[in-house]
């Protein structure tokens, strides 16, 4: 839908679902911009690290699609 000029919004919580359906992403940590980049760039351990610092996210890359793959 980009490519014909369409935009969706999609708001979660949920950082797997986010990884799986979305191309972009600005990530917020207390009501400010943190990341604002692809959900290749924007997904990293380092980051979530920062949003959920005692969880233990660690992000790799899916084995087969290669998107992020968030595990906790």
């Amino acid at each position: 839908l980009s490519a014909e000029g369409y935009v969706i919004v999609f708001v979660s919580h949920d950082p797997r679902l986010a990884a799986q359906w979305s191309s972009r992403s600005i990530i917020l940590l207390n009501g400010e911009i943190l990341k604002d980049a692809s959900v290749a760039e924007a997904f990293t351990t380092e980051i979530f690290s920062r949003i959920y610092p005692r969880a233990g996210i660690i992000v790799d890359r899916h084995p087969v699609t290669h998107a992020p793959w968030v595990r906790f």
